[in-house]
């Protein structure tokens, strides 16, 4: 049944008899709509269509070919009284959450659903259950994030909102790969690219566990502190992408001021955690050996001895390789570069 046919049959009472039953849409469903029953003269619950809107976008836009449909659908809701903001048994806004289940498609968003439903009152700053703004979720459709995000800013979405942990859209964005031009935007409209959620960890953190070499550049021309430590361990975005071994992050965070003598969890220096990258490895890599000379060119001390615990105190990076039974290749290019012999 569409549209058209439902609008029909819901006045056709019209020129019925009081006693006449008439069908409205009561609820959708994943099969389609059911229909129920009500007297001449009832006001049908809104509401209880509004809390069917998200099994009823989801329908349709699983149909494909149907958007226009969805369009029209919503529209002759709202414009009826549905409730955009009604609060699902999940605690999530229906319509706000079907917003986004269906805007990352892109057919959607061109033929005009975030408008017709963010005009109809969804909430453009609505939380989800889990806290999390639909900035935040539109955030997590990836290469589709930016036009959700932009749709959004024009309904008067607030960029600085946090969820319930801290992290702001651009943590999201760095953690589910969002287009840097989006985070570009946002920065542009005053959010803090140094914002911490409650782990202390940055954006920039994210972006380069992510191996998102140019969020990590976005990030850093946005002035963000390089050297900012996690709350827990101490240690850097560089630390990270040292261990990771992203040759083209270690480069971009060395050029905009990563500290090579800074020192994370119980007093390991960035050579430190390279070695512990090599304990990992079977063999070496062209990545590893390309980081190496980095941090050695950079300034990186070969003899910095680790401290602040009492299981390898004083112990230098080679004396770490030694127990470890390190990569050789690395224990030679330490030695090459002044490392001295084992204690």
């Amino acid at each position: 049944m569409d549209l058209r046919q439902v609008e029909q049959r819901k006045y056709n009472d019209e020129w019925r008899g009081e006693d006449t039953l008439s069908p409205v849409i009561v609820c959708g469903s994943v099969g389609g709509f059911q229909e129920g029953r009500h007297r001449p003269g009832m006001k049908p619950d809104i509401n209880a269509l509004s809390k069917a809107i998200q099994h009823i976008l989801h329908t349709v836009v699983q149909s494909g070919g149907t958007v226009k449909y969805l369009n029209r659908l919503a529209a002759k809701l709202l414009q009826r009284g549905a409730d955009a903001n009604v609060v699902g048994s999940s605690g999530n806004p229906a319509l706000y959450t079907a917003i986004l289940n269906t805007a990352c498609f892109p057919q959607a968003w061109e033929r005009g659903l975030m408008d017709v439903l963010l005009h109809g009152g969804a909430g453009a700053n609505a939380l989800d259950g889990n806290g999390a703004s639909a900035l935040h979720l539109a955030a997590t459709h990836g290469v589709h994030a930016g036009v959700i995000i932009s749709g959004l800013l024009r309904h008067g979405a607030d960029p600085r909102t946090r969820c319930r942990d801290g992290r702001c859209v651009l943590h999201y964005l760095a953690k589910f790969t969002g287009p840097p031009d989006v985070a570009k935007q946002l920065r542009n409209l005053g959010l803090d690219p140094n914002t911490r959620d409650e782990h202390g960890q940055t954006p920039l953190l994210h972006a380069t566990v992510a191996g998102l070499v140019k969020m990590v550049r976005l990030l850093c021309e946005s002035g963000i502190g390089v050297n900012t430590p996690i709350f827990d361990d101490d240690k850097t975005a560089f630390f990270c992408a040292v261990r990771l071994k992203t040759v083209d992050a270690v480069q971009v965070l060395l050029q905009y001021g990563a500290d090579l003598h800074h020192r994370g969890h119980s007093g390991r220096t960035v050579l430190h955690y390279h070695e512990a990258a090599y304990k990992a490895m079977s063999n070496g890599s062209a990545d590893a050996a390309r980081i190496n000379k980095l941090l050695i060119a950079c300034g990186a001390n070969v003899n910095a001895k680790r401290g602040y615990c009492r299981q390898g105190h004083g112990m230098s990076v080679l004396d770490a390789g030694g127990i470890t039974r390190a990569q050789g290749e690395f224990a030679l290019f330490l030695m090459a570069n002044g490392a001295l012999r084992f204690r």
